[in-house]
C-alpha cells in the first residue's frame, strides 16, 4: 500500500482542485490561474476572495524577488489595494509596496523591482495583466532616519536632461544621409 493510495482522490490528484483553502500559500501558488483566470467572472465568486487570492499572489511575488535580489524581507512590505479599472468596470488589485527601511540602492532600482514583481505575478497568474492595475511605493521610513540634504535646483537638469527630439532625429540619421 502507498500512502497516495490513502488520499481521497487516490493516487493522481486532479488538476485543479479547489477544496483548498482559498487563503492558503499552497492554493494561491499552485492553483492561482485556475482560480482567478477561470472563475472569477463567474457569479458565484465571491469578489473577496478573488482579491485574497490575487493579495496572496502578490505576496508570494513579492516574496520571491527580493529573496532573488537579496532584498531583507522586512524592507518592503506589500499593502495590495481593491480598484476597480476606468475602463471596464472590473475589479482589479494595486500592489502597493511599502518601502520600511531607508536604502537609496531599493529607490535607485525600484523601476527594476516592480518589473521583475510583474513578471513573477505573469508566470503565476497569466491573467494578471487584467487584474494588476498598477505598483505604488510609499515610504513608511522612520522620521528620526538621517537623510542627505536635498541638491540646489541647478542639479535637477544637469546632464540629465534628454536632447531635443531634433537632435536625437539627427544623431541617429547616419552623415551621409543629411
Amino acid at each position: 500500500m502507498r500512502l497516495t493510495d490513502l488520499w481521497p482522490w487516490g493516487r493522481h490528484a486532479p488538476a485543479a482542485r479547489l477544496d483548498v483553502p482559498a487563503s492558503s500559500t499552497f492554493h494561491a501558488s499552485q492553483h492561482s490561474a485556475v482560480v482567478t483566470s477561470q472563475f472569477a467572472t463567474a457569479a458565484s465568486v465571491d469578489p473577496r476572495q478573488v482579491f485574497r487570492i490575487r493579495s496572496d499572489l502578490l505576496r508570494i511575488a513579492l516574496r520571491d524577488v527580493t529573496a532573488l535580489c537579496g532584498i531583507p524581507a522586512g524592507w518592503i512590505e506589500l499593502r495590495p489595494l481593491a480598484a476597480t479599472s476606468s475602463q471596464s468596470k472590473e475589479a482589479t488589485v494595486q500592489a502597493r509596496l511599502v518601502l520600511r527601511a531607508w536604502r537609496p540602492l531599493v529607490l535607485q532600482h525600484a523601476a527594476a523591482i516592480e518589473q521583475l514583481l510583474r513578471q513573477r505575478v505573469a508566470v503565476l497568474d497569466p491573467q494578471s495583466v487584467q487584474w494588476l492595475s498598477g505598483v505604488l511605493w510609499q515610504l513608511a521610513i522612520p522620521a528620526d532616519t538621517p537623510m542627505e540634504p536635498l541638491p540646489g535646483p541647478a542639479a535637477w537638469t544637469r546632464g540629465t536632461a534628454p536632447p531635443p527630439a531634433r537632435e536625437q532625429a539627427a544623431a541617429a540619421t547616419p552623415a551621409a544621409a543629411r
